[in-house]
């Protein structure tokens, strides 16, 4: 019977419940925030992503069907079936949100497949047809839209990853690709090490910013608590007040 017991507190501890409530236990303790607002901040900033993942395969897909009727009909190929998978992963994504399910290896999980799918593409691009494309393509600038959507989420922890796993991403492609034939990319300044590197940097950069803008929020988010709490004992003081007032004799 105590092995038993033994066994089930074991299980337990590996069970998601155990890990989002341990791991939002600590962010409460951090922030100061309460754990109702801070579960329903982030299930809010998870719906955000959602909507903003239909919104962007919608775009993809649009530019996509004009690059296919243009002429580039194997690129747009590759870019439908990431799109595809895309989609499939994100419907399982808005399911579990539906369901208010949202634990700490699903968050991370979609950060690792919203930057994978970015980073992928740019590889496939540069890989098959502009070596180019690795720092040049307009692909790039998707890197730090997804940083900045993953500071609504307010897990601090979850955005520093995003953030470092975008730069990761980022750098192997390149660097696959430079050492792949370093002389096609030694032949213009914008495309050589040093200037990559900036660009990294700058992405570096754009990630603290939004690790500042999150505090930021959770600061703002801190204040309304304060505020209306203050308001509603000013309110609860006056209703006290007048009803402990005595009535004037007639």
């Amino acid at each position: 019977m105590e092995r038993l017991i033994s066994t089930q507190k074991k299980i337990s501890y590996f069970t998601p419940d155990f890990y989002q409530h341990h791991y939002t236990a600590k962010m409460v303790k951090a922030s100061g925030i309460p754990i109702e607002i801070v579960l329903e901040e982030r299930i809010r900033g998870s719906k955000l992503m959602g909507y903003f993942r239909w919104v962007f395969i919608t775009f993809l897909t649009l530019l996509l069907a004009l690059q296919y009727f243009a002429g580039h009909q194997a690129a747009s190929k590759h870019g439908f079936l990431l799109i595809g998978i895309y989609a499939f992963c994100n419907v399982l994504i808005t399911i579990g949100l539906r369901r208010n399910y949202d634990p700490v290896w699903v968050r991370y999980s979609t950060a690792v497949i919203d930057v994978s799918i970015i980073a992928f593409h740019l590889f496939y691009l540069s890989g098959s047809f502009d070596p180019f494309a690795v720092s040049a393509a307009a692909t790039t600038f998707l890197f730090p839209v997804m940083i900045l959507l993953y500071t609504f989420r307010l897990d601090q922890r979850l955005l520093v990853f995003t953030s470092l796993f975008s730069i990761f991403s980022f750098n192997l492609v390149y660097f696959y690709q430079y050492f792949s034939d370093p002389v096609i990319f030694e032949t213009s300044l914008s495309l050589s090490p040093v200037s990559h590197l900036f660009k990294s940097s700058y992405l570096l950069f754009i990630g603290f910013l939004c690790v500042y803008l999150q505090h930021s929020l959770k600061r703002l988010i801190i204040k309304q608590m304060n505020e209306s709490r203050r308001n509603l004992d000013a309110e609860i003081e006056l209703a006290l007040s007048s009803k402990n007032m005595p009535m004037p004799r007639s």
